[in-house]
């Protein structure tokens, strides 16, 4: 008598690792929870051998950063999970931050039954879906086991279509461990638009006309340039047009800080921006949406006179913040391809950079220069542009950068685009929210995503609070992340502000002189304090060779505040 051969597991937990897979999701990140089961089963059963894997954080939080930067710099969605109530809580922050800066994250969330509601079970009571609307673009309680390949083919179309955003899932627990018969599910093709929104001829024909009247024209190149993987196209056509060119801080590396025509940024730091912008009569913006770092598009700076091409893949960003002549809804490169396309064929010669953008980039080498002079002090405690500087020379040019924190990154944002070269995605950063404790999470995402990468975190000291005991993470996957605190003992952005405004009635702003170098000792990290200029290469030297995570903690002079942080406080 044949023995009967026992049916093969499939479970929902089985429909949403198989429709991950089917993305090229490589890692979920989270912390593991009863109600979640079937999905780590599901990886544990059959799921690393098709390239997916998880990763447990120490906070959910992280999970939901960690995510983010997966998406940032693979251009695909990222995954989070918390379980039911406090895990599904936890990841709020994070979500909240790729919300801001538009990145595609999958958040799953478990759910009691319908049995459990209004019993005061443990954990439950807590309506997901309600909490997440405000901070994702489309969200589903999916409480039918039929239904769970079609939500979820749903919430990964709509987090790619368009503006990138977070998605969320809400899914009852029983849908999860529903047995199935074993399946394949649709291809991304058969559920979505694989291919990107081009732009309209008459649209890109308008746009040429201002083109050849401008004289004083100006590129911006945004975090769209670096979704849709845009770089080349925008260099491409910047060179041929010899337009000057600034990025956002969502678009750092997504133009040669290296090349003739580039002025500099974040926005209009580095030299010749702010009167580009006060000069310019005609702006050719590429995926932004002309938010603070930009002022918004106002006047001042901004020509009030000139004219804007606004390239954009979502209409409702079009015309949101300043009036356009043209507006183009389009992906980035597609637009930038069939613009120069469209140049060529009307023959229209190629420019040679003019005498206003020569005076632009003089602007920006006197600034470099300054920024060099502050640069050069041995000075104890360590000035922050020191620190910054010395740094950035040592990072490989391939190094992937998380940045955190609020003064350090107003001492970083003055280097980043004007004393070394940039890659495409190769900036780490929560630019909308300005959410602190992210970088660490960020860094470590970097490290699995580009393990043959160096990857540095550079933050303040509050920030690293926010999220320190990833640092295990960091240990218990074996990746050498360096982590370099800029070390003030304060909140001192926040310290500069009540400095500046309230006659230095400082209240909460203080902390305490902590050795983060220690706390990461007791991790299992390399740690290193340093309290001399002359030290902070030798100390990267060391952490590096350790082939550990480092912990590398600077003490440096609180009194001295970027002219950022200034400048942002008289806006508030």
């Amino acid at each position: 008598m044949t023995k009967k051969k026992k049916k093969e597991i499939f479970r929902g937990g089985d429909i949403v690792v198989k429709g991950l897979i089917e993305e090229n999701v490589r890692y979920i990140f989270g912390i593991v929870g009863g109600q979640l089961l079937p999905i780590y089963d599901a990886v544990y059963r059959w799921g690393r051998e098709h390239g997916i894997d998880t990763i447990a954080v120490r906070h959910e939080q992280a999970a939901a950063h960690m995510a983010d930067a997966y998406a940032r710099l693979t251009g695909n969605i990222g995954v989070c999970m918390g379980t039911v109530g406090p895990g599904a809580t936890d990841m709020v922050p994070g979500v909240g931050a790729a919300f801001s800066d538009n990145i595609p994250v999958l958040v799953i969330t478990p759910q009691l039954t319908k049995k459990e509601e209004g019993l005061g079970s443990l954990q439950g009571g807590i309506d997901h879906v309600s909490m997440y609307e405000p901070i994702t673009k489309y969200q589903k309680h999916i409480h039918n086991p039929d239904k769970l390949e079609h939500f979820l083919h749903r919430a990964l179309s709509e987090a790619m279509a368009g503006r990138p955003k977070p998605v969320h899932l809400d899914i009852v627990v029983n849908v999860l461990t529903t047995s199935f018969d074993k399946k394949e599910l649709l291809k991304p093709n058969h559920y979505r638009p694989i291919s990107k929104p081009e732009a309209n001829t008459k649209d890109i024909q308008e746009a040429i006309k201002l083109l050849e009247k401008a004289e004083k024209p100006l590129l911006i190149s945004g975090g769209g340039v670096s979704m849709s993987g845009a770089w080349n196209e925008v260099q491409e056509l910047a060179e041929y047009l010899a337009t000057p060119v600034i990025v956002t801080r969502m678009g750092i590396g997504t133009f040669n800080n290296k090349h003739p025509t580039f002025l500099g940024g974040p926005g209009l730091v580095g030299g010749g921006g702010t009167q580009a912008a006060s000069q310019t009569d005609l702006i050719i913006a590429f995926g932004t949406r002309f938010s603070l770092i930009l002022l918004f598009g106002n006047s001042p700076p901004w020509n009030a006179d000139a004219k804007l091409i606004h390239i954009d893949i979502d209409p409702v960003m079009i015309g949101k913040n300043r009036p356009v002549d043209v507006g183009i809804v389009s992906d980035a490169k597609i637009a930038a391809q069939k613009m120069l396309k469209m140049i060529k064929e009307k023959g229209i010669k190629k420019r040679d950079v003019s005498e206003w953008t020569k005076s632009l980039l003089d602007l920006k080498k006197n600034s470099i220069n300054k920024i060099i002079k502050r640069c050069e002090p041995n000075t104890v405690p360590i000035h922050p542009s020191r620190l910054v500087k010395d740094v950035l020379e040592f990072i490989p040019d391939d190094a992937i950068l998380a940045i955190d924190g609020g003064n350090i990154l107003g001492f970083i944002q003055e280097q980043i685009c004007s004393m070394i070269n940039r890659p495409p995605r190769s900036v780490l950063q929560s630019v909308g929210m300005g959410h602190l404790g992210c970088g660490l999470p960020y860094a470590i995402s970097a490290k699995l995503v580009h393990p043959d990468r160096a990857v540095y975190h550079f933050t303040g000291d509050g920030s690293f609070g926010f999220n320190i005991q990833e640092l295990e993470t960091a240990v218990r996957y074996n990746l050498p992340i360096i982590n370099v605190i800029a070390n003030d003992s304060a909140w001192g952005m926040i310290k500069a502000g009540q400095k500046n405004k309230f006659k230095k009635r400082y209240i909460d702003c203080d902390l305490p002189n902590i050795n983060y170098a220690e706390i990461g000792k007791g991790f299992g990290c390399y740690g290193e304090r340093i309290t001399e200029p002359e030290q902070i290469t030798e100390a990267l030297k060391r952490a590096t060779e350790s082939k550990k995570p480092a912990v590398v903690d600077v003490v440096i002079d609180p009194k001295k505040i970027p002219m950022s942080t200034i400048l942002y406080q008289n806006l508030i």
